[in-house]
């Protein structure tokens, strides 16, 4: 485990916190969405269409990658901190759905 998931001092900050995981661009492997899923250390909360195996350089269609950024940011919980996997070149593409 990572040395810094150890730290009671940095667990702390997250005490009685969410972390909403996006991915406004490219996304990762699944295998890594698991691991972030069975830490148990860290609040995630991981939507299950985080990630699409049919969209080729994005994690999701640029819809759907838009939707879950909006619901994070509109989310009224002073209590929710919002985590981007990577960034790059679709986080550009949601600036134009806001218009």
């Amino acid at each position: 485990m990572n040395m810094i998931l150890q730290d009671q001092r940095f667990l702390d900050v997250f005490k009685n916190k969410v972390i909403d995981v996006i991915a406004p661009a490219s996304g990762t492997t699944p295998e890594k969405i698991l691991m972030l899923r069975a830490l148990s250390v860290l609040p995630l909360h991981i939507p299950d269409t985080l990630l699409s195996n049919d969209i080729a350089y994005h994690a999701n269609t640029d819809e759907i990658r838009f939707e879950l950024l909006k619901k994070a940011l509109l989310n009224e919980s002073e209590e929710t901190i919002i985590w981007a996997l990577r960034g790059g070149y679709g986080s550009s593409r949601m600036v134009v759905r806001v218009k």
